[in-house]
Order: C-alpha cells, then structure tokens, then sequence
C-alpha cells in the first residue's frame, strides 16, 4: 500500500485498517513461537533435519510476512498523524506498544 493510497482513506478506514493489521501480526507471532516450540521439541530427537528447516522456512516467511505488515502500519500511523510521529517512532509504537495501540483502536472504534 502506497503512501498516497493511504492518505486517500478516510480516519475509520485508517484505524480499520490498522485494527487488521495488528491482529494479523499478533497471529504471526503466535505461530512463529508455536514453531519456535516444534523446532526446540524436534531438536530432542533423532533424523529430525529435515523437518527442522522446513519450519525454519515457515518461521521466516511469517516473519517477512509480519515485516510487510508492519511497514504498512508503520505508513498508516505516520500518516494519520500527519507526520508528528515519524517513522521510526512509529516502528517503536508497533514493536514495544502493539497491545496498547490495540486496546486504543477498540476503544476508539466503539466511540467512531
């Protein structure tokens, strides 16, 4: 999503789409620790290799997966804001304060 499609959306579909994003996110980061566990069991066993780089795989997909989500997140927040928060405070926000954020957007979408 380009900056200026972002810009074209109304506050509500901002926070809508931030909503979705930061949900998509959280869930990458449950299965990215779900594999994290597999790969941690399988390492106990024996011939197990090959099915170790395969999660490994999935595990770096969602990861780049959640990265490209991320920046789009990153671009909404700056955009909504109107630049005030810049795009490495923006990251901090999404990296150190999602559940925050996520909490806020509950709360602000109920009141929209």
């Amino acid at each position: 999503m380009s900056n200026s499609n972002i810009a074209k959306k109304t506050a509500g579909q901002q926070l809508e789409a931030l909503t979705d994003i930061i949900n998509i996110v959280n869930k990458g980061d449950e299965a990215q620790a779900e594999i994290e566990k597999a790969i941690d069991f399988l390492l106990d066993g024996e011939d197990t290799m090959g099915k170790i780089t395969e999660l490994e795989a999935q595990a770096d997909k969602i990861y780049r997966t959640n990265w490209d989500f991320l920046q789009k997140a990153v671009n909404i927040i700056v955009d909504a804001s109107g630049g005030k928060i810049d795009e490495k405070t923006a990251w901090i926000m999404m990296r150190e304060r999602r559940g925050q954020i996520a909490d806020l957007l509950s709360r602000v979408g109920k009141v929209v």
